[in-house]
């Protein structure tokens, strides 16, 4: 009899949630959201003196609005289960600060204006809850907050601000997103879905948190955090200095950094990647597995990464890169007019490619950041090594390659480099003031055209009556300079 009774008395508490959850109309033109003469049971009927409440679903139709550019206004925080705007006549707009919760679908459409500001929560309890934008641009933070939640967009997704994922999981049916920034840092269970979505990071300044001059573009916390990326792009557009924490031991597919070569982009955190590709200069942090590393400008690498493939320094940008710790690589790509610093007492594994071509216009450099302490480049007998026009110094090359270095300089304490030693040239310096490392001031005749070579340890440099342009004129040093006689 007990059993019965309690099953009675559950079946009546689930008719009484049925019971209670019920369609609230929008009438009577503009007004706030949390004004009772505003809704009504039925489409264009009369007020029902009432709010809505979390299980009430909303709608905004035909009947709405007989006035153009009327607005809906959410003045205090308010709440409601679904809201569905289709129908709607006259341009109406959704306004507001206050925080909007809802814990249903919601469902823009193109025949309105969305100039709502405030925190917009997603709340339901409830698998499959679906966000349609029609093409409207939120301008306030968006917060998923609810561990048994899931919602998916209907189309693609834009808000000036950010996403909050707290809780619950976020999908975005291979949808394109643009934000300023994507937030989730709690260990509540979340889950983020991209399938084949481009998500662009906008890391617009003064939408979320700045620190040591870096704006947060991307920040996770991996504790019960399960991220699907599929075949995702994640891309960060910003000339601001970025930061991103991608957490630990999650598989990312595609990081691009399209920003400017004066931007500056921290990448911390260990875990799998298919590309990071960046035009400014990227620090790396973390013990990482990468594809595929490709950047422009320079980069400092800290950690013991494994590289399928590094491409450092491809365009004709300016910036250097420093290789801290222990790497592997399967192929290294290093680009002329660049110099690579290597930490002392450490070995970078390299078990197929190091190709590190330089010309006598652009010079490479490998060195370490410890004066007398040379740092290790190890390639198996297998590995190929393309070396020329390079500057080395502090360099133990090991492991059973040929190090065959054709027109380079052994500046000081290099070990295992067949140094192939070039012919000597003269060169002229012409063209006035300028500084060392200008190709445009080095010529093959005295007073002749500048762009010849840049000097190594090997060439003779003279300064003569053809040099100087006017009284006073110096050279300025800027780099390390090398020559043979002077």
């Amino acid at each position: 009899m007990k059993k019965i009774i309690l099953i009675i008395f559950i079946g009546a508490l689930i008719s009484l949630q049925y019971s209670l959850s019920s369609s609230l109309y929008w009438i009577g033109n503009s007004g706030n959201f949390d004004d009772a003469a505003h809704w009504s049971n039925t489409s264009g009927g009369s007020s029902c003196s009432c709010i809505p409440t979390v299980t009430d679903d909303v709608f905004f139709d035909v009947n709405s609005f007989s006035l153009a550019n009327q607005a809906v206004t959410v003045s205090s925080n308010s709440l409601s289960k679904g809201m569905d705007w289709t129908g709607v006549l006259n341009n109406p707009s959704l306004n507001g600060s206050a925080e909007l919760h809802i814990s249903g679908d919601l469902k823009l459409v193109g025949a309105m204006d969305l100039n709502y500001n405030g925190n917009l929560y997603f709340e339901g309890n409830v698998l499959g809850r679906k966000i349609t934008s029609s093409g409207k641009t939120f301008i306030g933070n968006i917060i998923f907050n609810n561990s048994d939640g899931e919602w998916i967009l209907q189309d693609n997704f834009t808000s000036t601000k950010s996403i909050f994922l707290e809780a619950g999981i976020f999908n975005t049916n291979n949808k394109t997103v643009t934000i300023s920034c994507f937030w989730s840092d709690n260990t509540n269970l979340r889950g983020l879905v991209l399938g084949s979505s481009l998500f662009n990071i906008t890391e617009s300044a003064g939408s979320h948190y700045i620190t040591f001059g870096y704006i947060y573009g991307w920040f996770v916390n991996s504790t019960n955090f399960n991220l699907s990326s599929a075949t995702s792009t994640i891309r960060f557009t910003s000339n601001n200095n970025i930061y991103i924490y991608t957490g630990n031991n999650l598989v990312y597919q595609n990081l691009e950094f399209t920003g400017n070569n004066l931007s500056t982009n921290s990448i911390t955190g260990s875990n799998f990647f298919n590309e990071i590709n960046s035009i400014g200069n990227t620090t790396l942090y973390g013990n990482n597995t990468i594809n595929l590393f490709k950047v422009s400008s320079g980069a400092t690498i800290d950690g013991n990464n494994v590289f399928k493939k590094a491409i450092l320094g491809e365009n004709n940008f300016y910036g250097n890169f420093i290789i801290n710790d222990n790497n592997t690589f399967d192929t290294l790509i290093l680009n002329q007019g660049r110099t690579y610093t290597f930490e002392y007492n450490q070995t970078q594994i390299i078990n197929k490619l190091l190709q590190a071509s330089g010309s006598c216009t652009e010079l490479i450099t490998f060195n370490t950041n410890e004066v007398y302490s040379p740092a290790n480049i190890q390639m198996p007998s297998t590995s190929t090594a393309i070396l020329n026009y390079i500057v080395f110094k502090n360099i133990n090359a090991n492991g059973g390659a040929t190090f065959n270095a054709n027109n380079s300089s052994d500046i000081a304490s290099n070990t295992g480099i067949n140094f192939i030693t070039p012919l000597s040239k003269t060169m002229y310096w012409v063209g006035g003031a300028g500084n060392w490392s200008e190709v445009s001031h080095w010529s093959a005749t005295s007073g002749g055209s500048g762009g010849y070579c840049i000097p190594t340890i090997y060439d003779n440099v003279v300064l003569d009556a053809n040099s100087f342009t006017d009284s006073l004129q110096s050279i300025s040093i800027n780099a390390l300079a090398y020559c043979k006689n002077f």
